[in-house]
């Protein structure tokens, strides 16, 4: 199987699955398959799959669970925001979605598109995407500061055109954004 080339694993850690552990429920995960199993894909059914078999066995300690209950609760909350789209998604002045080409930005697109009920084209622009943080990328304020001592600080005093090793500034992607 392969990843998507914009995963990145170092962004997956205990902290960040175990805020979304209280998203997890059996019967929301049943519903986002049933109803966006579709769009998310068999790859990524596979291991929501294999995941929740995983979580029924009662050797599994606690700590994993939690993981594995953040990591289901991840997939149920995104999409939560829907219901809350849909009127802007019903208005007819709207005839085409826009995101940026990272995976995962087509996705919730794609989702979204379907959700509207009508024709909706996604068109994907990698002008659109995220900033870009380079070396700091997947790093705490913390770790950033301990790997590039002095460097946040300067951020800070100069927020729209501080480019970290590697990244972009944030005057940077207005520019190719707009």
């Amino acid at each position: 199987m392969t990843e998507h080339k914009d995963f990145d694993k170092k962004k997956i850690n205990d902290g960040e699955l175990q805020k979304y552990s209280g998203s997890y429920s059996e019967e929301g995960l049943l519903h986002k398959i049933s109803r966006y199993g579709a769009h998310i894909g068999i790859e990524l059914l596979y291991k929501v799959v294999q995941l929740w078999c995983v979580l029924q066995k009662p050797e599994v300690p606690a700590k994993e669970k939690a993981l594995i209950m953040g990591a289901l609760g991840y997939l149920i909350a995104p999409l939560d925001f829907v219901p809350d789209m849909t009127p802007v998604l019903a208005d007819p002045r709207l005839t085409a979605l826009l995101c940026s080409d990272l995976s995962r930005c087509r996705e919730t697109a794609a989702i979204l598109a379907a959700v509207a009920g009508r024709p909706l084209p996604v068109h994907a622009d990698a002008d659109l995407r995220e900033i870009n943080l380079g070396a700091w990328e997947g790093r705490t304020p913390a770790e950033v500061e301990w790997a590039f001592p002095g460097e946040y600080a300067r951020r800070g005093r100069d927020f729209a055109l501080f480019s970290p090793s590697g990244g972009e500034s944030f005057a940077r992607v207005q520019e190719r954004a707009l």
